[in-house]
């Protein structure tokens, strides 16, 4: 993108789809219907205990390599 093209979404847009995007995963959470704006204290709980009681361990893979070049044109 070069600087005389115009924002696809503004700052307040993407800040309304990512709280409507929270509020949509704290529903799922609770199985309650949420109104926004909600909670951010009790989202943020939740979302710790998630992380607090995850059994997710990502493997580690030995000897990997990162080619960016493509990425890049270089």
């Amino acid at each position: 993108m070069n600087g005389s093209q115009d924002l696809t979404a503004h700052g307040p847009e993407g800040i309304n789809g990512l709280t409507l995007a929270n509020g949509i995963m704290l529903s799922s959470f609770t199985h309650r219907t949420v109104e926004v704006p909600f909670d951010a204290n009790e989202y943020e709980g939740i979302l710790q205990d998630l992380i607090r009681n995850s059994k997710f361990a990502k493997p580690v893979v030995q000897g990997a390599q990162l080619n960016m070049k493509e990425s890049f044109n270089v």
